[in-house]
Formats: C-alpha cells, structure tokens, sequence
C-alpha cells in the first residue's frame, strides 16, 4: 500500500492556499496604507506645532526642514522608507507628498493661519480613497483643479 498524497489533494490544498492569499494580500495592502497615512499625519501634526512655536517665539516661520529642526526645540524627523517627501514653507504651509505606491502624488497639506488656526487640506490627485483616509484624521479634500482652459478645444 502507498502512503502519500494524490495530486488530486496537492491541487486542493494549493488551490486553497491560493484563495487565502488572494483574499488576504489586498487587506495587508490596505493596511500598510493606513498606517502610512498615520506617520504622516503626525509628523506633519509635529511640524505644525513646531511652525506654531517659531511664529510665537521669534516672530517668523522656518524656511525649510532643517531651519525649522535648528531653529525649534523640537527635532522632526524625515518619514522614514521613502514613501514620502516633506516640504515646509516660509509662509507657514507643510506638505507631506506621496512619492510611489498606489497613491503616488496624493498630499497632505497644513497649513498655519496664525498662532491657534490650522487648516488641514487632502490633495487626491486622482486618488479619491487617499483623502478618504485622510477624512479620519480631520483633513478635508480639495476639489479637484479646474480643467486648464488652454488645453479645451475652442468652441
């Protein structure tokens, strides 16, 4: 008598195997976004508040990452992986924008009004579940851009 598995089971077993992980990889993928998503979040949450401390302290904005990190007492870091780019302006605004995956080009957008006031923008690019994520965290999505009049066909 053989003792052994027929290939009958061997297809069984990797075809179930094959269901799981269709079922279970778009999950994952799902979930390493939100937690993406997190990161930036409170990295521009951090750069917001130490924008907030500069303007009150000194009078003026940072002019970049690395002003802001010499100028303030707090020290924001770089998110980390290269998933994102961060960028702090003068005028008070930070941007955190998404550099590759299924987002890539989606933003996030702070920006500091005066000393109590933070506006929070999405900006999708195409990428309308992006801001969706970002909805949770109390951002708001931009409405898309008008289309550029001088690319319409003229009438």
């Amino acid at each position: 008598m053989n003792k052994g598995f027929t290939l009958i089971e061997l297809l069984v077993v990797v075809l179930i195997i094959g269901i799981l992980s269709s079922i279970a990889l778009p999950q994952y993928s799902k979930a390493v976004e939100r937690a993406r998503m997190a990161e930036a979040v409170q990295t521009l949450g951090d750069l917001a508040t130490a924008q907030k401390l500069l303007l009150v302290q000194q009078g003026s904005f940072a002019q970049n990452l690395d002003d802001l990190n010499s100028r303030s007492e707090m020290t924001i870091p770089r998110l980390t992986g290269g998933k994102w780019n961060l960028f702090v302006e003068p005028n008070g605004v930070q941007h955190a924008v998404r550099l590759n995956g299924m987002y890539a080009g989606s933003a996030l957008r702070l920006t500091v009004v005066d000393e109590g006031t933070i506006m929070k923008d999405c900006i999708p690019n195409g990428h309308q579940a992006f801001c969706d994520m970002a909805l949770l965290a109390g951002y708001r999505a931009l409405p898309p851009p008008p289309p550029d009049s001088a690319s319409s066909p003229e009438a």
